[in-house]
């Protein structure tokens, strides 16, 4: 895969950039953005369709379902004065100008303030659990409701429908708890010493169980309403401008600068910061996971549940966190390697939230091992009194540190190396058969699956890319195999792109056989990741070709 990199030349037009709204603001030039998004679209994609009055009709109703995709906030009124805009958005795209985004947003948090209230006064009044009703929870293809009367009606379903959700939901937990309470039996007392070991794990299933049928769905709602408010610039930039993108192909994105950041973390499998999971929780950034070996998980005072209110540097002020959006709380936890970030938490513990305590961690690199390649041996029962030792190799995306990849660093991280040392290692075990297991691997690095394929051969082509320039075929040059023995290769529905490369090629040269589903995700577009120039711009993630086999 080419990777390329574009520097855009701005044209200075003096335009509204956003309308008055409760959006926070970013760091961000959304003009330069917009409009380096608007020349690209057009130019570097493959199809190359102008960006004309059709794709901004289409980009309009992507972008609106984004918001609603449920079509239960917005009214038709609503969506006819949007329509009224939807030919002129890209024309105002390219003078960088999003105005008409934020407004669609502010009027979406004034429904959604609305419907919270209206469910409030649902679950006073109560249902009538015996009626004999139906609700469409699908309604991505439904007409939007015109009037007061029907918007009224079709939440008061929807609220009901989730009200008797959330009884038949605490009637089967109930359940559950009472078969492990009636199995304890002789263990109770190991159970009871590990509980007291862990007297500040947090169970959100418990939690929830504890509330009222109305009082979790109020939550719920409340919680829904809390995350919409911390949208802010960067956010609504990025899912403006994806709606845009998505009307050339659906795995054209653009990726704001929090996203590509992401992005290499998942593809180099690794970031600088505490080794910590977070979700939004009631305003504050909620620890899901402790992630194994990392600075939290050696330190061990946090927990899973505990919640993040407030961050310093050092032996800098703390900095209040609470209702910020959740990638820019992860950004001020992140930061360079042997430096200290200090942690006001509430305990998962203490259930009233009144008691926090600091914690101070020395940031370091986090490696991201549960994404990467692993390898085990198996002994498969043959049943006539026989066995073999399978290798089993589970890969479950093509990753690549790209940046250390394209300055030869030794090091670089990479499937294909990780793959190949499992190989090695496998067979120093006395394997008799290798079985590669893609299934829900989505792809990746075109040049890892190549390189992979290239394990298993001794050379040849692997797979043609057809770009706007013409055809191009991408072999395995490596006459070096690493593997000559049987070999099996695992697919599902959810094996795509690059997974979908590798499978065929193999197939093709008859060096395994496929296992799986009867037909694979079906991906067959290249992605190209396009810097739009400058630290804070992020990217345009676009298809620049199509694969063949």
């Amino acid at each position: 895969m080419k990777h390329r990199s574009f520097l855009l030349i701005a044209l200075l037009v003096a335009v509204p950039l956003l309308g008055s709204c409760d959006v926070e603001k970013s760091d961000l030039n959304i003009r330069k953005i917009s409009r380096s998004v608007a020349y690209s679209l057009p130019v570097f994609h493959l199809n190359q369709l102008p960006l004309d009055e059709n794709i901004s009709t289409n980009a309009f109703n992507l972008f609106i379902d984004s918001l609603d995709p449920s079509r239960s906030y917005y009214l038709q009124s609503d969506i006819d004065t949007f329509t009224e805009e939807a030919p002129m958005l890209a024309k105002r795209l390219h003078k960088g100008d999003i105005s008409f985004a934020t407004r669609a947003f502010d009027v979406l948090m004034e429904r959604i303030e609305n419907r919270i209230a209206f469910t409030e006064e649902l679950l006073e009044k109560g249902f009538d659990t015996s009626a004999d009703e139906t609700f469409l929870w699908d309604r991505q293809e439904t007409e939007w409701v015109e009037t007061e009367a029907e918007w009224n009606e079709l939440w008061r379903k929807r609220v009901k429908n989730e009200y008797i959700a959330r009884l038949v939901s605490q009637q089967v937990y109930a359940n559950e708890e009472e078969v492990e309470t009636n199995t304890v039996d002789s263990a109770e007392t190991i159970v009871t010493n590990i509980v007291a070991d862990a007297e500040e794990e947090y169970d959100e299933e418990a939690e929830d169980a504890n509330l009222s049928p109305e009082e979790f769905i109020l939550e719920r709602y409340k919680q829904f309403k809390l995350t919409m408010k911390t949208f802010d610039e960067e956010m609504l930039l990025q899912r403006y401008l994806t709606a845009f993108s998505h009307v050339y192909d659906p795995h054209s994105d653009y990726m704001s600068p929090s996203s590509v950041e992401d992005f290499d973390i998942n593809m180099k499998l690794s970031l600088v910061g505490i080794g910590a999971m977070l979700r939004p929780d009631d305003g504050a950034a909620r620890i899901v996971r402790v992630i194994p070996g990392g600075p939290a998980d050696q330190d061990g005072r946090l927990k899973a549940g505990d919640k993040i209110i407030a961050v310093a540097q050092g032996d800098d002020e703390p900095v209040s966190i609470l209702h910020w959006p959740l990638y820019k709380a992860v950004r001020l936890i992140r930061g360079e390697i042997d430096s200290t970030v200090v942690l006001t938490v509430i305990p998962a513990s203490d259930r009233s939230g009144t008691r926090t305590k600091l914690i101070d961690l020395v940031r370091d690199e986090v490696k991201l091992e549960e994404q990467a390649a692993k390898g085990e041996v198996k002994e498969v029962d043959l049943g006539d009194g026989n066995t073999r030792r399978l290798g089993v190799i589970t890969l479950p995306d093509f990753y690549a540190d790209f940046s250390a990849t394209s300055n030869n660093e030794k090091d670089a991280r990479r499937a294909s190396t990780d793959v190949r040392r499992l190989i090695n290692e496998l067979m120093l075990e006395g394997i008799e058969g290798l079985v590669l297991d893609l299934r829900n691997n989505g792809g990746g690095s075109l040049v890892e699956s190549i390189d992979i394929a290239g394990l298993f051969i001794s050379s040849g082509p692997i797979v043609q890319v057809k770009e706007r320039r013409g055809v191009q075929v991408l072999p395995d040059a490596d006459p070096e195999v690493n593997y000559d023995g049987p070999l099996i290769i695992l697919v599902n529905r959810l094996s795509a792109s690059a997974s979908e490369i590798l499978a065929a090629a193999l197939q093709d040269y008859k060096r395994a056989i496929i296992v799986g589903d009867k037909q694979t995700h079906g991906k067959g577009t290249v992605q190209t990741l396009m810097p739009l120039g400058g630290e804070r711009r992020g990217s345009l993630k676009l298809t620049t070709a199509g694969f063949y086999r």
